[in-house]
């Protein structure tokens, strides 16, 4: 029994340390996420423009979001972000609660584009 208990107990401790880790990506800010509210997102979702940023939520009828170039809730990924290249190359977007329909806190683009 006592064996059984240790081993759930070591479960457990390496789920929350391995499971926090995977959970969010370190460089977004504070501002922009709550640790459960940015994600890449599909090439198709983010229409880059001269003007700026057309957001299209998947999965409702909501209307594109815009997002002028010089906004500042547009960010840079940063070159020192620990991430792998297919991450680098999406546009990250943050919602409340990670939401497609949530409020639009940050987007944050891919080294590439305008």
């Amino acid at each position: 029994m006592l064996n059984t208990l240790k081993a759930i107990a070591i479960a457990i401790a390496l789920g929350f340390a391995f499971g926090h880790v995977a959970h969010a990506h370190s460089f977004y800010s504070s501002v922009c996420c709550g640790g459960r509210d940015c994600a890449p997102v599909p090439v198709d979702v983010v229409r880059e423009t001269v003007d700026g940023i057309y957001i299209t939520p998947r999965g409702t009828t909501l209307p594109p979001r815009f997002l002028p170039w010089g906004d500042q809730k547009i960010k840079k990924i940063p070159t020192d972000a620990d991430i792998s290249d297919e991450e680098r190359a999406s546009w990250h977007i943050c919602t409340a609660g990670g939401k497609p329909d949530g409020l639009l806190y940050c987007a944050y683009r891919p080294d590439s584009g305008f």
